[in-house]
């Protein structure tokens, strides 16, 4: 199963989703937010496990008082 979460600079929030979940499908690189990589107002990156989120999120994001959600009905199937 992958993993992806979805990085929004604007709001400062990242949301886990699974692989396969409505909002995961349904994204759109855009000139200013990427699939695979970040831009100006964020992106959507891929893991292959929940630890490895953490993780990245914590080095990454956490430092810049972003919040990670969890709370994507798509893990409820988990």
């Amino acid at each position: 199963m992958r993993y992806w979460l979805n990085i929004d600079k604007p709001t400062k929030k990242c949301v886990l989703h699974i692989e396969g979940c409505t909002y995961e499908v349904e994204k759109e690189a855009t000139p200013m937010k990427g699939i695979g990589e970040i831009k100006k107002d964020g992106g959507w990156l891929s893991f292959s496990s929940h630890q490895e989120i953490s993780a990245y999120f914590k080095h990454k994001w956490a430092l810049l008082n972003y919040e990670l959600s969890e709370k994507c009905r798509c893990l409820d199937v988990e």
